[in-house]
Parts: structure tokens; C-alpha cells; sequence
């Protein structure tokens, strides 16, 4: 009989992430031998990790010395979504509430802010209002279709002064009266 093979579907991975792929074969004596190129690497099932996206090519090969086969799945690496963190203002007087804009070069299927202050939020831009006096670091992270993480970190991005305290002082503390 004629010898087949499949090597699956095609994968997506984040740079520096693994992929599992996997071939069957079909036909002649049924004790098959898998090669996959690049890498030199024998198994029906191997993970790979290329640094960039690359086209697998198995070999399959039986005991009968039937002519082998070969097929081919692409395996792309997605690149990690670029972020930018940008705000309305950087610093002013509590309450101080900020506007927050998360720039970023993929389509973000999640996005995560913490704001430094204990809050956090789910939204592509969201608000905060800072009630505390301090320095406040922010970050958000961007997570995209393909389950590629960006983030962003700002250190200090938003400063806060302490809610201004009026008091009335008198000098002289004591008064004097002058009577003509």
C-alpha cells in the first residue's frame, strides 16, 4: 500500500514560546519513522521553539522500504504587542484624577493597569482618582489574540500633593491696645 502523511495544523507562538506539532502516517507496514527539518529531530510529536517563523518539513519512512513521504507546517512566531503608557497629567494636588491612555501595536484582547495606588483596571483607557499624597508607579500590560504579552512601566509616573491645609495665624500673637 502507499504510505502517507499529515503534519497537522499550522501554529501561532509568542517569541520565546513553545509549539507542539505532531504527524501521522498512513499505509504500508504501519511501523513508520518520523525525521522533522529543520533540526534534525525524530519523533512523530516534537516541541519547537524557533526565534522567528519557520516552515517544519517531517519525513516519514517505513520498514518496507517504501518510497518516503514528507509534508509541512508553518509555525509563526507572533512578536510581543509594543506599549506606551500616557496620562492627561503627571502631577497635581489630592484628590488628583488622571486619564489614562494605553498605546500599544496589537489589538489587545485583555488589558491589565495598576495604577500603584491598590487600583486596578480592565479598560483600554481608564481613569483614577488618587485620594492619597505620593509618587505613584503605573503599569499596563496588553495581552493580544494570540496570547502575546506587552507591558509597560512607568516609575513615579504620577505625583500627588498632599490636600492643602488652610490656617489663619496672627502676628503679633498678642494683641495690643493703644488708646490716645
Amino acid at each position: 500500500t502507499v504510505l502517507t502523511v499529515s503534519a497537522g495544523t499550522d501554529a501561532t507562538i509568542c517569541s520565546g514560546g513553545t509549539a507542539q506539532i505532531s504527524a501521522s502516517g498512513l499505509g504500508a507496514d504501519g511501523v513508520y519513522a518520523y525525521n522533522w527539518q529543520p533540526g534534525n529531530v525524530n519523533g512523530a510529536t516534537i516541541n519547537v521553539s524557533p526565534a522567528v517563523t519557520t516552515v517544519y518539513t517531517v519525513t516519514l519512512t517505513d520498514g518496507c522500504g517504501t518510497p518516503a513521504q514528507t509534508a509541512s507546517v508553518t509555525v509563526t512566531v507572533a512578536p510581543a504587542p509594543t506599549v506606551t503608557i500616557t496620562s492627561n497629567t503627571a502631577a497635581g494636588c489630592a484628590p488628583l484624577c488622571v486619564n489614562f491612555t494605553g498605546q500599544t501595536t496589537a489589538n489587545c484582547a485583555t488589558s491589565a493597569w495598576d495604577f500603584g495606588d491598590g487600583n486596578t483596571s480592565s479598560q483600554s483607557n481608564p481613569a483614577n482618582c488618587y485620594s492619597l499624597s505620593g509618587s505613584f508607579t503605573v503599569i499596563y500590560t496588553c495581552t493580544d489574540v494570540n496570547g502575546c504579552v506587552g507591558s509597560d512601566t512607568i516609575v513615579n509616573m504620577i505625583t500627588v500633593a498632599p490636600e492643602p491645609v488652610a490656617s489663619i495665624a496672627v502676628t503679633p500673637a498678642t494683641a495690643v491696645l493703644v488708646l490716645a
